[in-house]
């Protein structure tokens, strides 16, 4: 065969793979799950819960394998909706007024808006509930959430719709996927972005006791187990809605956790140390699902991926152009490259991806740079998993990260977070820790000594990132 066929098949080859994409616009539902860990899914190994819905996702998807969010909650909600990392959008903590995301950023929701998708979120929101902003105020059409993201809410629960206050009654995990999807029937002859967003498993551990029954004797907790079965009851019946309404192929469901595991990772974590708040990979990884029946092929990808990634890619997806200002200024890749075959040549595939578990004191950011944090680049992790070495913080203001961390290490028989001891192992103060995630997962074996170019190359990476924030000059908080 001549060099111009073989270009001419290969051309006609790319047209047939990515026309799926382009030939229509999508429903797009984007499932983000509140403090359920990678390893809380039976499909990942986990020998005590039963997720046959979460199992039936795994096996349907496009799943990315290494997909990177932030240690803590309100982060990487941020991350996720701007397409930016969050400490670039203000947001470091999960409490006031640190959680408020930039009114200066473009979210996912405008971005959709301007392809002409209806917009709705249903559930947790925790990035401002103040002034201009609130959900429906931030490019979603229809908005309800909780007043002020109260956890305890868990039965009948006060919510929050565009703005006017509404009692619900049942379980709230219920109540959301209810009116998620009367919203989904009600807008399935047009384009529609539903951002589902749930506050269980996150504590505190209610549910009621016929899901948690059955994990009773089994697991140290077995209350987050009952709330993980309920959150999968509800995945099952949000597939089973999708059918019946005749749009599962013009329908894309994503489904992510916002941060590392929590109550179950002392029952299983994926093979991984860490947990949420930390620096350790399990602190920051996320299983990724992306369903669409007849466009994207169910299998793997083991390219390193983030949580800045889901408004480039489905801007893409939705064939909506980004303005170039607004494309600079984003951190993430658009994963559509890899969404029909193993693209060698992904823009992404170089990148580095930065963490950092935040919540320092008002004014002390700057001693807090080393706190807690990490980097990424291809296998390799390079992290500090210690506490600030400021001999101030904590004394005027509850410093979570590091107040409570130094406790533990001045007295082991405390109990750690999450009763979970080995996922808080401390690295050496003021030292980086190397570890190569494809063959040390559990990050045992620290390699910096072995590798010092590796080292040198990430930490200045670390540090240009760090430098190029911008933070407030009283508060030392990103804008």
């Amino acid at each position: 065969m001549s060099d111009y066929l073989m270009r001419v098949f290969a051309l006609l080859a790319v047209a047939f793979v990515v026309a799926p994409l382009n030939a229509i616009q999508p429903n797009i539902v984007l499932l983000l799950v509140d403090d359920m860990g990678h390893g809380d899914i039976a499909a990942h190994g986990n020998p005590v819960l039963k997720t046959p819905n979460f199992d039936r996702l795994h096996e349907e998807s496009l799943r990315f394998n290494d997909c990177m969010v932030s240690p803590t909650c309100s982060p990487t909600r941020a991350a996720l909706l701007s397409g930016m990392h969050e400490f670039k959008v203000g947001v470091t903590h999960t409490t006031y007024p640190r959680h408020q995301l930039s009114l200066n950023a473009t979210l996912l929701p405008q971005v959709l808006k301007k392809a002409g998708y209806r917009t709705a979120m249903f559930g947790k929101w925790h990035l401002g509930f103040e002034g201009e902003h609130v959900p429906h105020k931030r490019g979603f059409d229809v908005a309800l959430n909780d007043l002020n993201d109260d956890q305890r809410q868990h039965y009948d629960p006060v919510m929050v719709h565009n703005g006017v206050e509404e009692r619900h009654k049942g379980y709230r995990t219920d109540v959301l996927f209810d009116e998620a999807m009367k919203y989904i029937e009600e807008n399935k002859d047009a384009p529609f972005f539903c951002y589902l967003s749930t506050f269980t498993p996150h504590s505190p551990l209610k549910v009621p006791d016929e899901y948690t029954q059955p994990y009773r004797g089994k697991a140290a907790k077995p209350e987050f187990h009952g709330m993980v079965a309920k959150v999968d009851e509800n995945v099952g019946r949000l597939l089973d809605k999708l059918r019946k309404l005749g749009i599962e192929e013009d329908t894309l469901l994503i489904a992510m956790n916002d941060n590392g595991g929590t109550f179950g990772v002392d029952t299983w974590n994926s093979g991984m140390r860490g947990a949420k708040v930390n620096a350790y990979y399990g602190g920051s990884r996320a299983y990724s699902f992306w369903r669409w029946p007849g466009t994207l092929q169910p299998g793997e990808r083991n390219q390193l991926t983030a949580h800045h990634d889901i408004l480039p890619t489905l801007a893409a997806v939705a064939d909506v152009p980004l303005d170039p200002k607004h494309r600079q200024q984003l951190d993430g890749f658009d994963l559509t490259p890899l969404f029909q075959h193993d693209n060698k040549d992904w823009p992404g595939k170089d990148r580095m991806v930065v963490h950092h578990s935040g919540r320092w004191p008002s004014g002390r950011a700057q001693s807090h740079k080393h706190a807690f944090c990490g980097i990424r680049y291809g296998s390799y992790h390079l992290l500090r998993q210690y506490p600030c070495l400021d001999p101030e913080c904590g004394k005027t203001e509850r410093a979570i990260i590091c107040k409570l961390h130094y406790e533990y290490i001045n007295d082991p028989s405390r109990p750690g977070y999450y009763g979970a001891r080995e996922h808080y192992k401390y690295t050496e103060p003021g030292q980086w820790s190397l570890f190569d995630l494809s063959s040390d997962p559990h990050e045992d074996w620290n390699l910096a000594a072995l590798k010092p170019d590796v080292v040198e190359k990430m930490s200045k990476h670390y540090d240009q990132w760090w430098t190029g924030l911008t933070f407030d000059k009283e508060q030392n908080e990103s804008n």
